[in-house]
Protein backbone atom coordinates (compact mmCIF):
# COMPACT_ATOMS: atom_id res chain seq x y z
CA UNK A 1 0.00 0.00 0.00
CA UNK A 2 1.57 3.80 -1.06
CA UNK A 3 0.21 6.56 0.83
CA UNK A 4 1.90 10.29 0.59
CA UNK A 5 5.18 8.48 -0.29
CA UNK A 6 4.98 6.03 2.34
CA UNK A 7 5.20 3.01 1.10
CA UNK A 8 3.56 -0.10 3.83
CA UNK A 9 3.95 -3.91 3.63
CA UNK A 10 1.40 -5.85 5.12
CA UNK A 11 2.99 -8.96 6.26
CA UNK A 12 -0.67 -10.87 7.28
CA UNK A 13 -4.08 -10.27 8.52
CA UNK A 14 -4.73 -10.53 11.96
CA UNK A 15 -7.50 -12.39 13.27
CA UNK A 16 -8.11 -10.51 16.12
CA UNK A 17 -6.45 -6.73 17.22
CA UNK A 18 -3.23 -7.21 19.86
CA UNK A 19 -4.57 -5.85 23.57
CA UNK A 20 -1.57 -3.88 24.04
CA UNK A 21 0.06 -1.25 21.61
CA UNK A 22 2.98 -3.35 19.68
CA UNK A 23 6.34 -1.81 20.62
CA UNK A 24 8.43 0.19 17.82
CA UNK A 25 11.41 2.48 17.63
CA UNK A 26 12.18 5.57 15.51
CA UNK A 27 15.22 6.21 13.33
CA UNK A 28 15.57 10.44 13.48
CA UNK A 29 17.98 12.30 11.62
CA UNK A 30 18.26 16.09 13.72
CA UNK A 31 20.40 19.02 12.79
CA UNK A 32 21.43 20.81 16.02
CA UNK A 33 22.54 24.31 16.82
CA UNK A 34 25.14 25.50 20.03
CA UNK A 35 25.54 28.19 21.68
CA UNK A 36 29.30 27.77 22.21
CA UNK A 37 31.69 26.04 19.60
CA UNK A 38 31.86 22.30 19.77
CA UNK A 39 35.07 20.15 20.13
CA UNK A 40 35.88 16.59 18.28
CA UNK A 41 35.69 16.08 22.39
CA UNK A 42 32.02 16.25 22.37
CA UNK A 43 31.70 13.39 20.04
CA UNK A 44 33.25 10.74 22.13
CA UNK A 45 29.87 12.35 25.10
CA UNK A 46 27.58 11.77 22.43
CA UNK A 47 28.69 8.43 20.18
CA UNK A 48 28.15 5.92 23.69
CA UNK A 49 27.41 2.71 23.10
CA UNK A 50 24.97 2.59 25.62
CA UNK A 51 21.09 2.56 25.82
CA UNK A 52 20.10 5.67 27.34
CA UNK A 53 17.51 5.56 29.66
CA UNK A 54 15.44 9.34 29.55
CA UNK A 55 13.33 10.49 32.38
CA UNK A 56 10.07 12.41 31.40
CA UNK A 57 8.56 13.99 34.78
CA UNK A 58 5.46 15.93 34.36
CA UNK A 59 3.26 16.76 37.59
CA UNK A 60 0.91 13.89 37.15
CA UNK A 61 3.62 11.17 36.50
CA UNK A 62 6.96 9.49 35.52
CA UNK A 63 7.66 7.94 32.22
CA UNK A 64 11.01 6.44 30.74
CA UNK A 65 12.00 6.64 27.22
CA UNK A 66 15.22 4.71 25.37
CA UNK A 67 18.00 6.12 23.19
CA UNK A 68 19.45 3.07 22.01
CA UNK A 69 21.91 4.57 19.69
CA UNK A 70 23.27 7.64 19.11
CA UNK A 71 25.20 9.14 16.50
CA UNK A 72 27.06 12.32 16.00
CA UNK A 73 28.66 14.41 13.21
CA UNK A 74 29.98 18.16 13.53
CA UNK A 75 28.82 19.79 10.73
CA UNK A 76 30.43 23.21 11.67
CA UNK A 77 31.73 25.21 14.63
CA UNK A 78 28.12 25.59 16.07
CA UNK A 79 26.06 22.54 14.62
CA UNK A 80 25.80 19.29 14.69
CA UNK A 81 24.05 15.85 13.07
CA UNK A 82 22.47 13.67 14.96
CA UNK A 83 21.10 10.16 14.41
CA UNK A 84 18.97 8.63 16.91
CA UNK A 85 17.48 5.77 17.27
CA UNK A 86 14.96 5.48 19.93
CA UNK A 87 11.06 4.58 21.30
CA UNK A 88 8.52 5.77 19.44
CA UNK A 89 7.04 9.08 21.07
CA UNK A 90 10.46 10.14 22.75
CA UNK A 91 10.03 13.43 22.80
CA UNK A 92 12.63 14.86 20.09
CA UNK A 93 13.29 18.70 19.90
CA UNK A 94 12.26 18.88 24.21
CA UNK A 95 15.50 16.38 24.52
CA UNK A 96 17.54 18.79 22.31
CA UNK A 97 16.38 21.94 23.30
CA UNK A 98 16.89 21.00 27.09
CA UNK A 99 13.60 21.07 28.47
CA UNK A 100 14.09 21.08 32.30
CA UNK A 101 11.23 17.68 32.97
CA UNK A 102 14.17 15.77 30.78
CA UNK A 103 17.07 14.15 32.23
CA UNK A 104 19.13 13.75 30.77
CA UNK A 105 19.25 16.35 27.65
CA UNK A 106 21.41 16.49 25.17
CA UNK A 107 22.04 20.33 26.98
CA UNK A 108 23.23 18.59 29.86
CA UNK A 109 25.46 15.65 27.96
CA UNK A 110 27.24 18.71 25.82
CA UNK A 111 26.94 21.35 28.48
CA UNK A 112 26.00 23.89 25.83
CA UNK A 113 23.12 25.13 24.98
CA UNK A 114 21.53 23.57 22.18
CA UNK A 115 18.19 24.05 19.67
CA UNK A 116 16.69 21.86 17.16
CA UNK A 117 16.74 23.08 13.71
CA UNK A 118 14.90 20.57 12.07
CA UNK A 119 14.42 16.43 12.57
CA UNK A 120 13.01 13.75 10.29
CA UNK A 121 12.14 10.34 10.85
CA UNK A 122 14.06 8.12 8.82
CA UNK A 123 12.74 4.58 9.32
CA UNK A 124 10.36 2.95 11.77
CA UNK A 125 11.73 -0.41 13.43
CA UNK A 126 10.14 -3.13 14.86
CA UNK A 127 11.00 -4.45 18.43
CA UNK A 128 11.64 -8.15 16.34
CA UNK A 129 14.26 -5.95 13.46
CA UNK A 130 15.81 -4.20 16.40
CA UNK A 131 16.82 -7.20 17.93
CA UNK A 132 18.20 -8.28 14.58
CA UNK A 133 20.36 -5.44 14.42
CA UNK A 134 21.82 -5.63 17.24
Amino acid sequence: MRSNGLIFNIKEKLQTLPKTVPFYAMKVRTLVSCEDNLKASVLKLVNDSGIRIVELTSTRNKNWKFIYQLKSIIRGQKRLELTILCDNGFPIRRFIDGDEDISPNLCHILDNKCKCQFFDILDIVSEEDLLIQE
